[in-house]
């Protein structure tokens, strides 16, 4: 008698097991990752951001009627789902800013980026937001506010 060739019920749910034990390591693995591009993308944007600021005021010296400059490539778009950015002085609460618009720029100055969802991008629970101010200070935003610098596990939220 010819044995008939196939699986059996068995051997498919061992192998389902096993993809399903592999894809519940895999996939918050992967959503850390996701995360942490989108945080380094925020941090690249700021510094960007700033840059364009920093070339308009070396321009135009008065700084009254500015326009705010939007950062080459699209990086505030391409994150906006995931983040907000403003742009405030320092004394102000920041609330999203609107690219492209005149406004009276004075230092001191700082953009932020702030996870919509208010959760920090990765286990660490310093990265929730960022903060890049006029003088080139790169700050983080805690669960609990403003850190002062961002000092040992910090610093790795702008890497």
């Amino acid at each position: 008698m010819a044995r008939e060739k196939g699986f059996t019920l068995i051997e498919m749910m061992v192998v389902l097991s096993i993809v399903g034990i592999l894809a519940m390591l895999a996939i918050p693995g992967y959503r850390s990752h996701i995360a942490q591009a989108q945080q380094t993308r925020a941090a690249a944007c700021l510094v960007e951001t700033a840059a364009a600021i920093h070339r308009q005021a070396l321009a135009d010296e008065s700084r009254s009627d500015w326009t705010l400059p939007r950062p080459a490539g699209g990086c505030i778009e391409g994150l906006s789902e995931v983040y907000a950015f403003a742009i405030a002085a320092t004394a102000e609460s920041a609330s999203e800013s609107t690219w492209g618009v005149r406004l009276s720029m004075a230092e001191p100055w700082q953009i932020r980026a702030w996870r919509r969802d208010g959760m920090a991008a990765s286990s660490n629970r310093l990265c929730r937001g960022l903060i890049y101010r006029h003088d080139g200070l790169r700050r983080v935003v805690p669960a609990d506010g403003e850190a002062p610098a961002p000092i040992g596990e910090a610093r790795r939220c702008w890497q």
